[in-house]
């Protein structure tokens, strides 16, 4: 009895996998109608779905688009940009405080590095800006006093400039955009003179200490020069007015001399400059400019004792 259950259940699996296969050959021989879509043997790989490992579909990604779409209008653009400044300065201070006496007007070269972080809110919101900069050079001192007997002073020359600022970038047109700040620039300068030409030879130290409380207004310009963008002519023009803090400190070895002063007084100066830059990448923008830096002496004194700064700066700006 049992034997013919089990023969029974095997003939009937049998059967109805005979059938199944019957059914499934005649699937394949049918025509396709003429409504049914026909089946693409070679789909597209770019808009093909594809399975994960759980068997949920998901989205395609083009591998030829090898560059991440533009971020939203809207979001905020910060940068950084490491600067150096090489500049040559005059040392004419002395020549309008000391009545009668005659210097050359000798020229120090020096380093002045530093950056800037930038931010910008939005499309068409102004920038934002704080640069800081810093250098320290040293040089030669020359001058001769038309005392009888006339005397000569030989020595050297040390100086350090601190500058940093504050300003905000409007855009004003397509290219161009108001520049309004604030600047505070610290200044020191020490010297080491050996005087002759008196009845005894004597030394001599000097020490100049400047503060500048500067406020700023300019326009700055750019235009692209190539169909892309990347290479770009820029300029800037900055006027400067505020207020200096001059202290000068004198003392004379031999005949025991010690002399202090101060002056103070309006300034005015301008900071312009003009140059090129090439975007290297979407994110980095080398640039090189000349930049022409004056600011005049306390109760604006435009001739002697004005500073005069220029060189070449080469920057480098981060943007993310």
């Amino acid at each position: 009895m049992k034997c013919g259950k089990l023969l029974g259940s095997t003939l009937i699996i049998v059967a109805l996998q005979a059938l199944q296969s019957q059914l499934g050959l005649a699937a394949a021989a049918a025509p396709q109608s003429a409504s049914a879509p026909a089946l693409n043997l070679a789909p597209d790989p770019l808009n093909a779905p594809v399975l994960d490992l759980s068997g949920q579909q998901r989205p395609v990604v083009n591998p030829a688009a090898d560059v991440a779409p533009p971020p939203a209008p809207g979001g905020w653009v910060w940068s950084i940009t490491p600067r150096l400044w090489y500049l040559w300065e005059n040392d004419a201070f002395f020549q309008d405080t000391n009545p009668g006496f005659q210097q050359s007007n000798e020229v120090i070269d020096y380093p002045f590095y530093g950056g800037s972080i930038s931010v910008t809110p939005g499309v068409d919101e102004p920038t934002y800006s704080l640069t800081i900069l810093y250098g320290s050079g040293n040089g030669k001192f020359r001058g001769v006093k038309g005392s009888i007997p006339p005397e000569f002073w030989d020595g050297d020359v040390s100086v350090q400039r601190f500058d940093t600022e504050g300003i905000a970038q409007i855009p004003v047109a397509e290219g161009a955009s108001l520049v309004v700040g604030g600047r505070y620039i610290h200044f020191r300068r020490k010297e080491n003179d050996t005087i002759t030409g008196n009845p005894i030879t004597v030394f001599a130290e000097n020490e100049l200490e400047q503060d500048f409380f500067l406020g700023e207004l300019g326009l700055g310009l750019s235009r692209p020069v190539t169909d892309d963008g990347r290479f770009i002519f820029f300029g800037n023009l900055t006027g400067m007015l505020g207020y200096a803090d001059v202290t000068k400190a004198s003392a004379t070895v031999g005949i025991f001399n010690l002399k202090e002063g101060q002056l103070q007084g309006g300034v005015f100066g301008v900071d312009t400059n003009a140059g090129v830059g090439y975007k290297l990448t979407d994110n980095i923008l080398w640039t090189a400019r000349y930049r022409l830096f004056y600011l005049s002496a306390p109760d604006f004194a435009f001739s002697t004792g004005a500073t005069f700064m220029h060189g070449p700066e080469v920057d480098l700006t981060f943007s993310f």
